[in-house]
């Protein structure tokens, strides 16, 4: 009967150790691609929170303008109005937190209850000439109308301008585009009112910090966590 000689696990130590090697930096470097991936990932939505995220302005944020407004009623059609590194004959008011920006864009809640009100005119202001204006729903007697939640331009009087009824938190200009610190965006509105049609047509240069540096949201917060946690699970099983 033949005899078998039972082989001892020292006959295989150096294979072994070799194979643990290549096993362990297998997985080191499989660890690595994740870790890379689970970074790129979570800058990506980063980047995307802070652009998507929009942010109250004032009108200290707005730092200049040049706005062509059409008013087909009146006797001289269109005006412009200019802000101050423009030309600076108009004057800007901002109440209430219906105007907000992101790098792209800029948005104005005309369904909003807070009294808010955007406001480019001509001084004095209230005049009730020569402006664009953008007013919440709760806001009468707004921009020279009776009615309120409008987007409405005027010339020069004794014109009454014309307005819309916009409904939402909607984008009154796009095309965000960086000028050194600041965002220059491209205002292109136009509506009809009783067959005639009203614009206001220009750009609107903000200061760009609030959008490119806007306050941590939640949202952020779970997206660097959930990094953080696949680190230290990588970090576990790497030091198993």
């Amino acid at each position: 009967m033949p005899k078998y000689r039972a082989l001892s696990t020292r006959h295989f130590g150096p294979a072994n150790n070799v194979a643990h090697a290549q096993i362990v930096s297998h997985a080191h470097a499989k660890g690595d691609q994740l870790m890379l991936k689970i970074t790129t990932l979570s800058l990506l939505l980063l980047s995307a929170v802070a652009t998507c995220r929009a942010q109250s302005l004032s009108a200290s944020d707005i730092l200049d303008w040049n706005l062509t407004i059409t008013d087909p009623l009146a006797s001289t059609t269109t005006v412009t109005l200019e802000g101050p590194l423009s030309g600076n004959n108009s004057l800007v008011q901002v109440l209430g937190s219906d105007l907000t920006a992101t790098s792209s864009d800029l948005l104005f809640n005309y369904s909003a209850t807070d009294g808010g009100l955007l406001l480019f005119q001509f001084p004095p202001l209230g005049n009730g000439s020569n402006f664009w204006c953008n007013s919440s729903a709760n806001l009468q007697y707004a921009c020279s109308l009776s009615v309120a939640g409008a987007e409405s331009a005027a010339a020069n009087s004794p014109s009454p301008g014309g307005y819309t009824l916009p409904v939402g938190n909607l984008v009154i200009a796009s095309g965000g585009t960086p000028q050194g610190t600041d965002i220059l965006y491209d205002v292109d509105q136009t509506w009809v009112d009783n067959g005639l049609t009203f614009s206001a047509v220009g750009t609107i240069t903000t200061d760009g910090a609030l959008t490119a540096t806007p306050e941590p949201s939640g949202f952020e917060f779970l997206t660097l966590a959930t990094g953080f946690l696949a680190f230290l699970k990588i970090r576990a099983v790497r030091n198993s």
